[in-house]
């Protein structure tokens, strides 16, 4: 095909998109037909599914309605053929769901050339549809994989669109989140553990501790673990989404500074504050500023007495 972009399949009805959905489908139009049959077949398995060809409005702007899509998602399916590792959409499409820590569920339609698959598909476990004795039965076992760990999944896409909203009002603290909706995802965070996907992204820890702050709570032992969980997933955000070393290193180390700052600002206001953002800040990067602020945070008396 000549070209790859997104437009709807002629005599199907453009919907928008809904608030949330189970899955969305990144593909070339040269499978079209297989996807097609794909979104068939997980609607009769009682899941939601976005695909461009439905839910963009004629009067939307494409690509912040592909955004949407995909953070409103709980898990992205990338069809694997030779035309789709090729497509500059759905590089693109895959770029944004890596960087806003989607769970990727590749799905071979057809096979290509193992150095031509993009390293965070050809790093993760594919399915293989033509391995299934037919369609319905492709289906069901793609059915089973996204029900894998759906709290988790339901309660990152729900983070993960207030985050967007928050963003895209210039951070208005009206935004921000309050009461039981705050303590969730409070405790959702402390529980992350390290490497679990689909993972938490810089933004929705900047918006639980921006909500925090706002909220005038005191940090407890629940707050240095969410702390932790930030400094971790901004560093693996850094090293999913910068290819080049030496662009990883900077990001890296204007984050620490970052942290490093406001540990030294909330160091004679809030001791235990500042040492949590001192640890987050070396968890990012070791760097000689990150270590002397968690050394004043450490010894700080203001810390001891408090203590």
């Amino acid at each position: 095909m000549t070209s790859d972009a997104r437009t709807p399949v002629p005599g199907t009805e453009a919907l928008s998109a809904p608030e949330s959905c189970d899955v969305f489908i990144s593909y070339s139009r040269a499978d079209r037909d297989f996807v097609r049959a794909l979104y068939d077949g997980l609607g009769a398995q009682g899941r939601s599914v976005w695909v461009d060809w439905d839910n963009i409005p004629k009067s939307a702007e494409w690509w912040r309605e592909v955004e949407a899509g995909i953070r409103g998602t709980d898990a992205f399916l990338f069809v694997i053929s030779p035309d789709s590792v090729n497509s500059t959409v759905c590089s693109r499409e895959l770029e944004y769901a890596l960087a806003s820590g989607k769970r990727i569920i590749p799905v071979v339609h057809r096979e290509v050339e193992a150095n031509a698959v993009p390293l965070p598909l050809s790093s993760r476990n594919w399915i293989t549809w033509s391995e299934h004795e037919d369609f319905d039965a492709g289906a069901r076992a793609l059915a089973r994989t996204l029900d894998t760990d759906l709290g988790w999944l339901h309660a990152h896409t729900r983070l993960l669109v207030r985050a967007a909203e928050w963003e895209e009002s210039e951070r208005d603290d009206s935004f921000l989140l309050r009461g039981r909706e705050l303590r969730e995802a409070e405790g959702w965070l402390s529980r992350a553990p390290p490497g679990r996907e689909p993972r938490i992204t810089p933004p929705q820890g900047e918006l639980v501790l921006a909500s925090l702050r706002a909220a005038g709570r005191r940090r407890r032992l629940t707050f240095g673990a969410v702390v932790v969980a930030l400094g971790l997933a901004i560093a693996l955000a850094a090293l999913a989404l910068v290819q080049r070393s030496h662009a990883i290193s900077n990001e890296r180390t204007a984050k620490a500074r970052e942290l490093t700052a406001l540990a030294t600002v909330q160091l004679p206001i809030d001791p235990a504050l500042s040492l949590a953002l001192a640890v987050a800040a070396v968890g990012v990067k070791p760097i000689d500023e990150a270590d002397a602020a968690l050394r004043s945070a450490a010894v700080d008396d203001r810390l001891l007495l408090t203590l």
